[in-house]
């Protein structure tokens, strides 16, 4: 696939950041942002959306209320933390 150029108009503490964060991954901006326009895309780019482990496990919970798991969780770690 052909690259092509694309501009982004970004204010300058912005810039600074996504230089910083791109060197710290050893990357660049232009990679990083190929990876998150890919992460947001509806069309996925690689033919299977989650790790394989990740796939095998899809599912395993079915009827759990996963907003009421993660408040309970939220409220287990808020005492824990305390």
């Amino acid at each position: 696939m052909r690259n092509h150029k694309l501009t982004l108009l970004l204010d300058e503490e912005t810039i600074i950041n996504a230089r910083t964060y791109a060197k710290k991954q050893n990357a660049s901006i232009s990679a990083l942002v190929k990876k998150f326009f890919n992460a947001v895309s509806l069309t996925k780019p690689n033919k299977e959306k989650y790790p394989a482990i990740t796939s095998e496990l899809l599912g395993v919970i079915k009827g759990v209320n996963l907003d009421e798991v993660n408040k309970e969780y939220s409220a287990y770690l808020t005492d824990k933390y305390k």
